[in-house]
């Protein structure tokens, strides 16, 4: 059914805002959807709210208003709404928050695509001087399409720490759930106005059965400062708030009552509790009440919410903001114009998108094919392609007397032909093969797709232009492959020998539809053709980038990483990053990065970041490029050692296998034998112990532990009869070699069970052997060679491995000892290793601490550690997006990545960019990582800290935007201004990025002082 006959009912409850609903309803009537009932619901106001509506109403006969005589609340207002609903969906605009032009119409397409019940959107927050904010830990956090079970549990699960979960306002709803949530929630009926999102949340998602999300269109939700103000000094209103919320509360745990919740449902309801009491407790603290208004308060908190269970990092996701950048939403507006009567999108680097980094890379996968058709020696055909393009080119466009403005595919193939002595049959295949290979690989650019379907909505006139040698018939089908399926013309340059490059092309498209210059508005990635010249020709124009001049912060107005700067030549280092550029496989996986990150081009990105602080963005970027570089030099080694099956180390070797398993799936030559072996240091020290002496070789498994004597002995229960144990004092913790030896002397040896022990071994040595079948190898981070030593000796068997890299040479010498050999990814050590990496690799399932001996065998034990929902969120959306990453580089060059060629240092250069030179901003995204590093630290420990500590340690030198925020600061304390605008300017600009003499000139025209003063130390370097 045609979403356009979807009413959806929008609900305004309002309440004295006469000084905001009129934008608020301005932005609702204004919307590209139009099947639109708006049920304004005034709940007693007290000003000219009520007035202002009914004006509204005379004019838009959409807009209901219903009015509550006295005040009942946002809870009974918003439920009054829905009872006056006739919609097939719901919506909510709070009547001081407004929505973005398209806001329904991409929601109810959603809801309609996937069959959700509720879609949820994006938000930005505006404060009431108009400054405009998004959150940059969730920003680009995507919901997924959810299912069922699915759906109750991740609402859960984040334990109310991801607002944007619980808020009603950011999404639709389907009528059904509301029909069916109604009779819980009329059993709400006090007064209430704080909380009233988590009790209705709480209830609907118990209904939904799909779950989906929208990426482009925005819910502005205004943070009124004076409301907060008000409420500081006035305690009747701090506790009719905190009396809101503890029957908020009380009113969801006994809806999970009556719905029978899991238990961990429960838990994760005391755990959003504790958060909530947390909050409102630091809210009064820091308020301005009287000590005894304070105590009055806090007292009711304790008695109404009793749980205590607070999380180590309460306000992690809202850490770091971002300035909202909005130009993507004033394209949209210029396109929505009244004005505006022709929409003409470039097409190539606009709408549709390649894989790879460069146009010309097309020609490097036809050197492929070419090589197969043809076995004669003979020039690259990529070669041949670009001198054959060029020539016919100057023949036919630049010489003199030539009336053409552009050549065509067929014009190019003959003069290869011509010039190169190829095979005419030859050239035939070849020519189809690249028009197959634009075919597979061509997508549509999500971001321009969603503006033609607005375009289409809005019932513009759409056209095509591109400056391309490809005639109208071959991009016609690639357009229509991509969904590009309805528009009112193409306007290509062979085909109409006239291009954008002269401004032929425009004049074409004027003469075309006959109408006001002004009223076209066109829109592409190249700033000469797309700019400049329908600039000339008073065309509207909108310059939207080019996904990989994006990313390696080409466009100076658009904020980006710069751990790219490395392939620019641009790095402080013994290697030549330059060089990188010249693989394919590194080419086609900036390139993918790009088009995902970069798809629609004004992000709101951090200048003070390299990852955005965007666990997303390092995730698909950083980790993923660093992953797909493992897994290709992984395949390559297998191939020369044949192995037939690949044994993945818990819990380091997680994401590796997943990224495999990934790779298999494309790759039909790929190892499909793929197990996962849980063990650990501390599962694998009671293997092998056979006599009571090698207990005084443990020595060196426990050094530098702290563990405490209990602790050891249950690590060695599955060789000592615990019955034999005589100490009192086992809480005692082993400091040095000495309270080792005694303790071993003492309690350890004559505990020793050699009958146990062998029983244990022999039943190790069984479960060894059902993992490591044929010629297997092991794939882990590192490091020394332990696990295959451990291996050799349960089973007398060398088992190779694949580490991304050694520390020492403990693992060389074992290699010699025990006849196995170790394939590392690099042959360096990082200076930033251990947790950051291990973290990253690693499941989040608990760890193997050991292994039990029953009827059966072998079972492993696992650790019963919990992880809190930020070190879950962070972690598991870094590991999807860097999977992701994997899938679609994958998925797009398939058999053909075997000639991705990438090198180990380059293909990960932006991963250990990170690693080695982060941002502190970026480093925020780990502040909720706390662990115990039992292994070496022997306490809890901050990741984000350990990992500024190993920085300063390794003297790692500051990176670009550090260095620049310095250069702020000491302009500042010498100028005495509290913005330091040249250098402000010079980093929007992207000064950094320019030759010598943009730089010297820019300095000069804004800053002569510094200017001669960089003269000055030049001449004196000199």
């Amino acid at each position: 059914m045609d979403m356009q006959n979807k009413l959806i009912s929008v609900i305004v409850p309002a309440y004295d805002t006469a000084s905001t609903i009129s934008k608020c309803l301005d932005s609702i009537i204004a919307q590209t959807y139009k099947d639109i009932e708006i049920i304004v619901v005034n709940d007693g106001s007290t000003d000219e709210t009520r007035n202002i509506v009914l004006k509204y109403c005379d004019k838009y006969p959409q807009i209901t208003l219903f009015d509550h005589k006295k005040n009942k609340g946002l809870f009974a207002t918003r439920m009054t709404g829905v009872k006056k609903a006739h919609g097939e969906y719901i919506g909510f605009v709070d009547s001081d928050d407004y929505i973005s032009r398209d806001y329904y119409r991409e929601l109810i397409n959603e809801a309609e695509r996937t069959d959700a019940d509720i879609v949820v959107a994006k938000i930005v927050q505006e404060n009431p001087d108009g400054y405009q904010w998004i959150q940059n830990i969730y920003e680009d956090y995507n919901f997924g399409l959810k299912k069922g079970e699915e759906i109750w549990n991740s609402y859960w699960e984040q334990e109310g720490q991801l607002f944007i979960w619980h808020t009603i306002w950011n999404k639709i709803y389907s009528a059904r759930i509301w029909k069916e949530a109604l009779p819980s929630l009329e059993k709400l009926s006090r007064h209430l106005i704080m909380a009233e999102d988590f009790a209705f949340s709480s209830v609907l998602f118990f209904y939904t059965k799909i779950l989906s999300s929208i990426k482009y269109s925005r819910y502005f939700y205004y943070r009124n400062e004076n409301a907060s103000t008000s409420l500081n000094n006035n305690p009747t209103k701090f506790a009719k708030n905190i009396g809101d919320l503890v029957n908020a509360f009380a009113f969801v745990k006994k809806f999970l009552e009556t719905v029978n919740a899991a238990d961990e449902v429960i838990l994760h309801y005391n755990r959003w509790e504790a958060l909530y009491k947390y909050f409102w407790t630091q809210n009064v603290i820091k308020s301005e009440l009287l000590d005894r208004d304070k105590t009055r308060l806090i007292t009711i908190l304790n008695n109404g919410m009793t749980s205590n269970d607070i999380p180590t990092s309460p306000e992690y996701f809202y850490s770091v903001s971002t300035q909202f950048d909005g130009r993507y939403e004033d394209i949209i507006n210029i396109i929505l114009d009244d004005n505006t009567q022709v929409v003409s999108f470039d097409i190539f680097d606009t709408a549709l998108l390649r894989p790879l980094y460069r146009p010309t890379d097309v020609f490097e996968l036809l050197n492929i094919e070419y090589d197969r058709i043809r076995k004669a020696r003979t020039e690259k055909f990529s070669v041949m392609r670009e001198e054959a393009e060029k020539r016919i080119r100057n023949k036919l466009i630049y010489s003199t007397d030539s009336s053409a403005e552009e050549v065509n595919i067929k014009q190019i193939y003959n003069e290869m032909g011509d010039f190169f002595h190829v095979d005419k049959k030859i050239l035939d295949k070849m020519l189809l093969k690249e028009i197959e290979i634009e075919q597979r690989f061509i997508t549509k650019r999500e971001s321009v797709y969603n503006l033609y379907k607005i375009a289409l909505h809005a019932e513009k006139v759409v056209i095509f232009t591109s400056d391309m040698y490809f005639e109208n018939n071959i991009i016609s089908d690639l357009l229509k492959k991509n969904g590009y399926d309805s528009y009112n013309q193409l306007f290509v340059s062979c085909s109409a020998n006239a291009s954008k490059r002269t401004g032929k092309l425009y004049e074409k498209i004027l003469h075309t539809y006959k109408c006001d210059s002004n009223s076209i508005v066109h829109i592409g990635d190249s700033w000469e053709s797309d700019v400049l010249n329908a600039r000339k020709y008073n065309l509207k124009h909108i310059f939207y980038p080019k996904t990989t001049e994006c990313m390696s912060y080409g466009i100076s107005d658009i904020s980006s990483t710069h751990a790219l700067d490395g392939y620019k030549g641009r790095n402080n280092s013994l290697v030549n990053y330059e060089f990188a550029l010249k693989y394919l496989g590194n080419r086609t996986a900036i390139a993918i990065a790009s088009n995902k990150l970069f798809d629609m081009p004004f992000k709101s990105y951090n200048n003070w970041s390299e990852m955005n602080c965007s666990p997303q963005f390092f995730g698909y970027f950083a980790l993923g490029m660093h992953l797909i570089g493992f897994i290709r030099w992984m395949d390559d080694q297998k191939n020369k050692n044949k192995y037939n099956q690949l044994v993945f180390i818990a819990r380091d070797g997680y994401l590796p296998m997943k990224a495999y398993q990934i790779f298999g799936k494309y790759n039909s030559y790929a190892i499909k034998n793929l197990k996962y072996f849980y063990t650990s240091r501390k599962a694998a020290i009671p293997c092998g112990i056979k006599h009571s002496q090698d207990i005084y070789a443990l020595y060196e498994e426990f050094n530098g532990l702290g563990l405490e004597k209990k602790e050891i002995i249950n690590l060695l229960l599955p060789v000592l009869d615990v019955e034999r144990i005589q100490d009192d004092n086992l809480a005692i913790r082993i400091k040095n070699r000495e309270d080792y030896y005694n303790f071993a002397k003492e309690v350890l040896m004559p505990a020793f069970n050699e009958k146990k022990a062998s029983i244990f071994n022999e039943a190790i040595k069984k479960y060894f052997e059902k993992i490591f079948v044929g010629k297997c190898a092991l794939v882990d981070i590192g490091y020394s060679g332990r696990t295959q030593e451990l291996i050799y000796k349960m089973l007398g068997r060398n088992i190779d491995a694949f580490y991304i890299h050694k520390n020492t040479d403990e693992c060389a010498v074992r290699e010699v000892k025990y006849g196995f050999s170790v394939n590392s990814f690099y042959d360096f050590t990082p200076a930033i290793t251990g947790a950051q990496r291990e973290l990253l690799f690693s499941s989040l399932y608990p760890s193997c601490v050991g292994y039990d001996l029953d009827k059966d065998g072998i079972i492993p034990v696992f650790d019963n550690k919990t992880y809190e929902f930020p070190y879950k969120y962070l972690v598991s959306e870094i590991q999807s997006y860097a999977l992701e990453f994997v899938e679609n580089y994958c998925k797009n060059f398939g058999t053909l990545i075997n000639n991705m060629h990438m090198r180990n240092m380059e293909i990960s250069y932006p991963f250990e960019h990170m690693i080695a030179f982060p941002e502190d901003v970026d480093l925020k995204m780990f502040d909720c990582i706390l662990f115990e590093d039992d292994m070496w630290a022997g306490k809890r420990v901050s990741l984000s800290d350990q990992w500024r500590e190993n920085i300063k340690y390794h003297r790692l030198l500051i990176n670009y935007k550090i260095q620049t925020a310095a250069k702020y600061a000491e302009q500042s304390e010498a100028n005495g201004d509290d913005v330091p605008l040249t250098w402000k300017l010079y980093d929007e600009k992207g000064m950094e990025n320019k030759s010598i003499l943009i730089k010297m000139f820019f300095w000069l025209i804004n800053d002569k002082k510094y200017f001669w003063q960089r003269i000055r130390e030049k001449m004196h370097m000199i």
